[in-house]
C-alpha cells in the first residue's frame, strides 16, 4: 500500500520507516490481543490494525504537527467515502497512501460482514479518526481538558469500539455490558497514555493525555501525575472485573474472555514494542 513510502500518491508524508514499522510491532499486537483466532482471522485483524494505525498516525504528520485543522477536517470527512457500506459503491480516487490502504482494504473484506456490521464498523472508524478533530483543537488553543471530561473523550479516541468489533462476537449491549465495555475502554486510554506520555507531549505537542491532563490539574510533579493515572487505571480494572464477575451471565463468558484476553495481550506488547521507547518515557514507572 505504499505505508512506508512519502510519495506514493501525493500529498502523503512519510508516517513509518521500515525501521520504525518493525519496532512497533503490529502484527505482535494483534497476536497478542486475538490469541486464539484462526490463522487467517488474524490476518484480517493485523491488517485493520495497521490500517486503522496507519490513518492515526498520518493525521499526526500530516495535520497535527503542521496544525492544519482546515486539510484535517477534509481528511476526516473523506474517511467514510472510501467504506460503501452498499455492495458495488464506488470510491474517490485516494489522495494519499492511508486512503489507497483503507479503500482496497475494506473492499477486501466488507463483502464478508452483515450490512449491520458493516455500517457499524464504518462509523467505527470514522469516529476514531475523527475523534483527533477535537486532539487537535485542544493542542491549537492549549486547551488541557479537565480529566472527567477526558476520560469520555478517551473512549472515542482509543478505538475500544474496533478493539471490541474486532473480535467479532459482540453480543447485544445492555447497561451492565456498557459498564464493562467503558471499563476496558479507560484501562485501554490510561494505559497508552502512561507509555505514549512523552512521545506525545514533547514530540507530539499534544495536551490531550491523562497523565497531563492530572498534572495541569493537581500541580506537583510529573512523577506523581503518573502515579494518579496508573491508580485510576488499577480502579477500572477492578470495575471490570466486578461488573465480569457479579452483573454479566454464562451467555456473556466468551465475550468477557476475548476482552480480558485483549487487556493482557495489550498489557504484554507495551513490554515489547519499541514505539514508546524514544524521550524518557521509559523512565516513568508507577508506584
Amino acid at each position: 500500500m505504499g505505508l512506508l513510502s512519502p510519495v506514493v500518491l501525493p500529498p502523503g508524508p512519510a508516517i513509518w520507516t521500515e525501521e520504525s514499522f518493525g519496532s512497533d510491532d503490529w502484527p505482535l499486537f494483534a497476536a497478542l490481543t486475538h490469541p486464539d483466532v484462526t490463522a487467517r482471522r488474524l490476518t484480517v485483524i493485523a491488517q485493520w490494525d495497521v490500517c486503522l494505525l496507519a490513518l492515526d498516525d498520518y493525521f499526526v504528520t500530516a495535520y497535527k504537527l503542521p496544525r492544519d485543522p482546515v486539510g484535517a477536517r477534509v481528511f476526516v470527512e473523506r474517511v467514510p467515502l472510501f467504506m460503501p457500506v452498499r455492495g458495488g459503491g464506488s470510491v474517490p480516487v485516494p489522495a494519499n497512501q492511508v486512503e489507497h490502504a483503507l479503500a482496497e482494504l475494506w473492499q477486501r473484506t466488507s463483502p464478508e460482514m452483515p450490512t449491520e456490521a458493516r455500517e457499524r464498523f464504518a462509523r467505527w472508524v470514522t469516529e476514531f479518526v475523527a475523534a483527533n478533530l477535537d486532539e487537535l483543537d485542544a493542542a491549537l488553543y492549549g486547551h488541557v481538558p479537565d480529566p472527567v471530561h477526558y476520560l469520555e473523550f478517551r473512549r472515542a479516541s482509543a478505538g475500544t469500539d474496533l478493539s471490541v468489533g474486532l473480535t467479532g462476537i459482540r453480543p447485544a449491549s445492555g447497561p451492565a455490558l456498557r459498564r464493562l465495555e467503558d471499563a476496558f475502554a479507560d484501562t485501554v486510554g490510561l494505559r497508552n497514555d502512561i507509555y505514549s506520555y512523552r512521545k506525545e507531549i514533547d514530540e507530539e505537542r499534544e495536551v490531550c493525555n491523562a497523565v497531563h491532563c492530572f498534572y495541569h490539574l493537581l500541580g506537583g510533579s510529573l512523577q506523581d501525575a503518573v502515579d494518579v493515572t496508573y491508580r485510576l487505571f488499577q480502579e477500572r480494572i477492578q470495575e471490570f472485573i466486578r461488573v465480569s464477575e457479579h452483573e454479566t451471565g454464562p451467555e456473556h463468558t466468551g465475550y468477557v474472555t476475548a476482552l480480558r484476553d485483549w487487556m493482557a495481550g495489550d498489557n504484554q506488547w507495551y513490554r515489547h514494542t519499541g514505539r514508546y521507547r524514544q524521550g524518557t518515557s521509559r523512565h516513568l514507572h508507577p508506584a
